[in-house]
């Protein structure tokens, strides 16, 4: 299972904010509160959830204990395809990127 950090992390690349800077920034917290809750290293508090979760469009539920209403990117497809590598342990994902790779290739040749 992910971590609330992780969670919270994926929400914020659903959301299309590719940088914590720009997500902090977005949400109007200061850059090392919101970079200390996606990493783990500061706790949450209420409030700060609630913006999360408002902003990214995510149930408390999800970023708080992973069920619920996660985060749904523009193609639901590729959603998908990242939360199942997002729980790949390390040394598989080499061998899942291998495939989706030969799998686009593929695509491009007909």
């Amino acid at each position: 299972m992910n971590s609330i950090g992780e969670r919270l992390k994926m929400a914020r690349l659903a959301a299309g904010f590719a940088t914590v800077e720009e997500a902090a920034e977005a949400m109007g917290v200061n850059y090392q509160t919101y970079a200390g809750h996606e990493n783990g290293r500061s706790g949450f508090k209420s409030d700060s959830v609630i913006r999360y979760c408002k902003k990214f469009k995510i149930s408390t539920d999800w970023l708080l204990t992973g069920k619920g209403k996660g985060p749904r990117g523009e193609h639901d497809a590729a959603w998908e395809i990242f939360l199942i590598a997002s729980s790949l342990p390390e040394e598989e994902l080499d061998r899942a990127k291998r495939i989706m790779q030969a799998v686009a290739e593929g695509a491009k040749t007909g």
